[in-house]
């Protein structure tokens, strides 16, 4: 196959594995538009599709992680400022539907965008918008943040 338009010391890149259907996500979000942050909950149901998953990683790039949990019980989980990982208490079977709560908070700086009055434009109104493409949702909620992926998904 012809590659006439990619560079020479470009490597492929290939979407990750896929071990959950995710099939939902909700974002429940109270924006601080004055110092341009928020807090909220980000409700995600998923499916694993391998059997026997103990965690999910998801990207959740400087977010400010507070509680993980499957209704009322909360989950061990860890978070190095990129991928938040979350343990299950015991291993998944494949296709058992659950809904899975993150607390946390954020100031993003790709993603979520607060845009307001400034000394150029003194009347401009408060407004806050997303953008998440290429990958850049990963900066305000924890998701699956592959382009690659999320078409799989949607394809569907």
């Amino acid at each position: 196959m012809p590659r006439e338009f990619i560079l020479p010391d470009t490597e492929a890149r290939y979407a990750p594995d896929r071990p959950f259907d995710l099939q939902h996500y909700k974002l429940e979000l109270d924006p601080g538009v004055e110092n341009r942050s928020f807090s909220g909950t980000c409700t995600i149901r998923f499916a694993p599709i391998a059997p026997d998953q103990r965690f999910i990683e998801l990207d959740a790039v400087e977010l400010d992680i507070q509680q993980v949990r499957i209704g009322d019980e909360a989950l061990s989980y860890s978070h190095d400022g990129e991928i938040l990982r979350v343990q299950f208490a015991q291993a998944l079977a494949s296709g058992t539907l659950l809904e899975l709560a993150i607390d946390y908070a954020a100031v993003p700086r790709r993603g979520l965008y607060f845009v307001g009055p400034d000394e150029h434009y003194p009347n401009k109104p408060n407004q806050v918008w997303t953008q998440g493409q290429d990958e850049d949702s990963r900066y305000w909620f924890p998701c699956l943040d592959s382009a690659s992926a999320l078409w799989q998904e949607h394809r569907r």
